[in-house]
């Protein structure tokens, strides 16, 4: 949306809006690649961690309470000071959390609103969310756009039928790309290829392989947004497994909804 409306370029570096970047991680690193995963970051996506960065990440958005010798720091102070990986940015696929809150602190500089009230009046409005939702901020007020949102399941099969009829709400262009685009060799060399392979990423969405002809949205702790093409079929799934990341339950959880969607009778028959 902010980029049709002009206000976002995703070819253009991060520190063009946000300069306060330029130095770190970000500050050279195209939009693009930040929408797709593609950072060189020189941080680690380790849930377990309890006293390295991931734990520093969890203590700025107040996920972790705060100690006597770790004050909260806040977001947007933590992620401008992220250093760049080895690598250049546009490599693999590496997901990596602090990139979508980036994006949000992007989203409130480039619009001049708040990440919510962005949401709430070009998305959840317009399209009709019977239920008020909900993000997570730190002490400062910076969204945790990552995984802060909280919504009814309902509400979150809305927003997966806007993924196949964008209708008003979303742009057809942008909705189109997402299920057309993404790089399948970035994907079969990062992070989740060893079980999902062929797979690819766009736009903060996950496109399945074939046969599956489906998008996902993946949340930790067994989470999924699962929206299938052919038969037009929306699943929500909500969890509170005890791992944050299981492998050997979401490949078989993500066959499970294909076989779950296939019984759905398509639109139109």
């Amino acid at each position: 949306m902010a980029q049709d409306l002009g206000l976002l370029d995703p070819a253009r570096a991060v520190g063009d809006y946000l300069p306060e970047t330029r130095g770190g991680a970000y500050g050279d690193c195209p939009v693009r690649h930040v929408l797709d995963m593609r950072v060189s970051l020189d941080f680690a996506e380790d849930y377990a961690d309890t006293t390295g960065p991931y734990a520093r990440y969890r203590r700025a958005v107040l996920w972790n309470e705060p100690s006597p010798t770790h004050p909260p720091e806040g977001l947007a102070p933590f992620l401008t000071g992220i250093g760049k990986g080895p690598g250049p940015h546009g490599g693999h696929f590496a997901y990596r959390s602090p990139n979508s809150d980036l994006l949000g602190v992007l989203l409130e500089r480039v619009t001049g609103q708040r990440y919510t009230d962005f949401s709430a009046t070009q998305i959840w409005q317009p399209m009709g969310g019977a239920d008020d939702a909900f993000v997570t901020v730190d002490a400062f007020g910076t969204p945790r756009a990552a995984g802060g949102l909280s919504c009814t399941a309902r509400d979150l099969a809305r927003i997966g039928g806007l993924m196949l009829d964008p209708g008003e709400v979303l742009s057809r262009r942008w909705v189109d790309t997402v299920w057309a685009a993404g790089d399948r060799d970035a994907w079969n060399t990062g992070d989740f290829s060893a079980y999902v392979s062929g797979g690819s990423y766009r736009d903060q969405w996950y496109r399945l392989p074939p046969p599956a002809d489906a998008l996902a949205g993946l949340g930790i702790h067994g989470q999924f947004l699962y929206i299938h093409r052919p038969t037009r079929c929306v699943i929500v799934k909500m969890g509170s497994q005890s791992q944050p990341q299981d492998e050997s339950q979401e490949g078989p959880n993500l066959r499970f909804m294909e076989q779950l969607a296939r019984l759905a009778v398509p639109a139109g028959r």
